[in-house]
């Protein structure tokens, strides 16, 4: 489908279409499909794969509706840039457990931005990673009470609970 074939449909329409991505979202994806079809859907395409990942992110950010963590998919995955990643609250807080990341757990376009750096210094293998830690941040180190004891990273985590059963004085 193209940007130009996406803005026709109407609100309610490309609300189906999306609907398990939140239906909420039409109006904006819809002005952004109208944006990108007056400018060119080529013209798009050449600002995200070839310009530098600042000035495509910034592009990105422009459109309506569009904020970091999009953007940074768009360019992760359709731009296969390596100088950026998209950071959702599981990143956030998976990283920070982990000691990879430091701040005061509050999710700011500054620790946004230090969250970046931080993963992007550990090397190449950063969409790996990142989907390895996000669905860590899902599955076992949730938000909520963290199963640490499942947790592969266990003994590697500044922040792991003790979940081992304690040891009986018989034991000791």
């Amino acid at each position: 489908m193209t940007p130009r074939q996406l803005a026709s449909l109407g609100e309610h329409d490309l609300a189906e279409v999306i609907r398990s991505a939140g239906p909420y979202k039409a109006g904006r994806l819809a002005a952004a499909a109208r944006q990108i079809a007056a400018e060119g859907p080529d013209a798009f395409a050449k600002t995200i794969t070839q310009a530098p990942a600042g000035q495509a992110m910034e592009y990105l950010t422009s459109l309506p509706g569009v904020g970091h963590k999009t953007a940074a998919c768009v360019l992760v995955f359709a731009a296969q840039t390596t100088e950026t990643l998209p950071v959702d609250t599981h990143l956030f807080r998976v990283t920070r457990r982990l000691g990879l990341t430091s701040h005061d757990g509050t999710l700011t376009a500054a620790t946004r931005d230090a969250v970046v750096s931080a993963m992007l210094s550990y090397g190449p293998d950063l969409v790996a990673a990142h989907f390895l830690f996000l669905i860590l941040g899902r599955t076992t180190c949730t938000a909520g009470l963290p199963r640490c004891g499942d947790c592969f990273l266990h003994r590697h985590c500044p922040s792991a609970r003790d979940t081992s059963p304690a040891l009986t004085p018989a034991q000791a």
